[in-house]
């Protein structure tokens, strides 16, 4: 079941973060487009209605579009063969450094971090730590669990994906 209060906490601590390019935010490139307030508000509706949510979202969805570009991103890979971040690498609209630089906040992703090794297992914590409750996580790829979890480990201590 859905919580709604839940998701207004949630987008109120998202208000709170600093926005990463407020003139390029959605409603921003919306307006610049041509769209009014009124078109955003239907798109939201859309959205609302395309996610299967209550008409009764549609505010929570604008909201969470409007504050977009302050998601601080958090990307692991488990048991995976990186097909999702090759096509995130690759795609054209929007570009992945502008998505990177004016929509979100990609604190970790392994594929495109320089950081390894223990350096990229402190970025990992210290984004963890950071934002907590504030993340968006991304998981690609499976995670084994039970008598298979061990099959992936992760990281210098041997992390299971599963912990």
């Amino acid at each position: 079941m859905i919580d709604y209060n839940q998701i207004e906490s949630r987008l109120s601590a998202l208000e709170k973060l600093p926005s990463l390019n407020p003139e390029n935010s959605i409603p921003k490139a919306l307006e610049r487009s041509g769209f009014t307030r009124r078109d955003f508000m239907k798109w939201a509706g859309a959205m609302t209605a395309f996610l299967a949510l209550p008409a009764s979202f549609t505010p929570m969805v604008a909201k969470a579009a409007e504050l977009a570009d302050r998601l601080p991103v958090i990307w692991l890979h488990m048991a995976e063969c990186t097909g999702c971040s090759e096509s995130l690498l690759r795609s054209d609209t929007p570009t992945i450094d502008s998505l990177i630089f004016d929509y979100i906040s990609l604190e970790y992703h392994e594929t495109v971090m320089a950081a390894a090794g223990w350096q990229a297992e402190e970025n990992l914590e210290s984004a963890i730590e950071k934002y907590k409750n504030k993340y968006i996580l991304m998981v690609e790829g499976g995670i084994p669990m039970g008598d298979t979890e061990n099959f992936l480990t992760i990281g210098p201590h041997g992390k299971s994906g599963y912990e």
